[in-house]
């Protein structure tokens, strides 16, 4: 996947791609992700939106903007995706 990256699109992920080296080759690529994570993902919430009752009926659970990865796997990241919380 990583080889045909292009820039503007938005891709979307599942846990099984669910890797950081991947998710900075997007970034990287000038596009964004979308990703499920496994539940022991580590992730500091920086947004929450609040879901309106047509995607509540959709079966949504959250809608949030987060920083990925412990702090030591963050510092890693070579782009800022926002101010720390």
């Amino acid at each position: 996947m990583a080889q045909n990256l292009q820039p503007d699109r938005l891709y979307v992920l599942d846990r099984g791609f669910a890797r950081y080296e991947l998710m900075q080759q997007i970034i990287d690529a000038e596009s964004n992700f979308v990703c499920r994570l496994h539940d022991v993902a580590d992730f500091d919430i920086l947004e929450e939106t609040k879901l309106d009752s047509d995607s509540l009926q959709a079966g949504i659970c959250q809608d949030m903007i987060v920083r990925l990865g412990c702090k030591s796997v963050r510092d890693d990241w070579k782009n800022d995706c926002g101010p720390e919380p």
